[in-house]
Parts: structure tokens; C-alpha cells; sequence
């Protein structure tokens, strides 16, 4: 497993059809991500919030670009950096323990997976203007979020900001492109809501085979 937490994306490549399990859907979400940041080998990448290294070893391993990935979780930050040199890529890997807003430097492509939803509606516009402070001239950003169906500025689900996402706030599409407009050109916009759908059931699947075989 590559450790991937956010949506994977079931559609086969090869076929009109969709991949059978949610490792091969995982590994072609990075594939996606990959294929819109156009990456060319050399490039430098940063990846703000990122996780336990899966995509920045992925990136480094396949495209041979270089990754700085920032977090703000030791046990990631420990996780990934050992990831990386399992699969010998410790010299195109960087992981530093960073708040995004402290981050400094110039970048050929900056990714951001899933992290949106923990930066809140108050600090979206400084968090597209730091994406911006370290994109070169001509780069590509690539945002990924789960997005809300209407406008708030407020988290809207009680229960999930308790349980799952404490702070948390699911941004709309059209707060999203408000924020960035303002400092990007907007190219690309790809909804993957049934693939959400089906990554969450596969998610349920393993979580209650745990629980029957007593590892959770």
C-alpha cells in the first residue's frame, strides 16, 4: 500500500472500463496528478502537506524530479523520510517539518493533496498566495480538496468536524476558483465524486475486515 488517504480514481487507462482493486485506483490517481503537473525530469516540486510520502516518492521514484514535502506531523514526517529511503529516492526527497505559511524558495511545480480542507475558509486567500510565492514563472499548481455543494464560510457538518476533521472546513468549487482566479489562471478542473464514493466503501471493506481478524 502507498498510504493514500484521499480519493483514488477507478478508471482504467488501458480500457473504458474501471481497475478492480483500490491499490491499482490509488496508483492511478498519483499517475493522474503526475500527468497534469506535467513533470519533466529535474523539476523541483513541493508538495504542501504531505502525508506519509507516498506521492512525493512516487513523483521522484517514476519522473525523476526532486520533492520537498512539508507537514506538520512528526510520525509523517519520521514515516516518509524512511519511506523515501526504502525505495531509494532519499536523494530526490526532502521532507522538513514546516508550516505551509513559513515556507520559502521557488518551485517548477507545486502539488497539494488533500490539505485544503484543514486550512479554513480565513486562510484560503494566503494559502493561494503562498502557492503562488513559491511557483516560478510559468509553473503549475494542482489543488486537490473535497469539495462542498454550497458556499459557507463555516464548517457545516457537526459531526464530522468533531470526529474527523476538527476545524476542518470542505471549501466549494466556487470559493476555490474565487480564491485562485485572483492569482492563477484556472486550466483545469476534474470533479472525481463517484470515485470518492468508491474509494470510501473499499475503505469501510478493509476497516471491518480489520475488526473481524482482530487487528483493529
Amino acid at each position: 500500500s502507498n498510504m493514500q488517504y484521499s480519493c483514488a480514481y477507478w478508471k482504467d487507462p488501458k480500457s473504458d472500463g474501471n481497475v478492480a482493486t483500490l491499490e491499482d485506483a490509488q496508483v492511478n490517481k498519483l499517475t493522474l496528478i503526475a500527468n497534469k503537473l506535467k513533470l519533466e525530469p529535474g523539476m523541483r516540486v513541493l508538495e504542501i502537506g504531505c502525508g506519509w510520502g507516498g506521492l512525493a516518492v512516487f513523483l521522484a521514484k517514476n519522473y525523476g524530479v526532486h520533492v520537498t514535502g512539508i507537514t506538520i506531523s512528526n510520525e509523517q514526517l519520521k514515516g516518509a523520510r524512511e519511506w523515501a529511503e526504502r525505495e531509494g529516492v532519499s536523494d530526490l526527497t526532502s521532507f522538513e517539518y514546516r508550516d505551509y505559511r513559513e515556507q520559502t524558495g521557488e518551485f517548477d511545480r507545486v502539488v497539494s493533496i488533500a490539505m485544503l480542507e484543514a486550512v479554513g475558509y480565513k486562510n484560503m486567500d494566503e494559502y493561494y498566495d503562498i502557492i503562488k510565492r513559491c511557483l516560478k514563472n510559468g509553473g503549475l499548481a494542482l489543488v486537490h480538496s473535497i469539495g462542498a455543494n454550497r458556499s459557507t464560510k463555516t464548517a457545516s457538518q457537526v459531526w464530522i468536524t468533531k470526529y474527523i476533521f476538527p476545524n476542518g472546513f470542505l471549501p466549494s468549487l466556487a470559493q476555490m476558483c474565487h480564491f485562485a482566479e485572483k492569482k492563477f489562471v484556472v486550466e483545469d478542473v476534474h470533479n472525481l465524486s463517484v470515485d470518492y464514493s468508491n474509494t470510501l466503501l473499499c475503505w469501510l471493506e478493509n476497516f471491518n475486515a480489520r475488526v473481524e481478524d482482530g487487528t483493529v
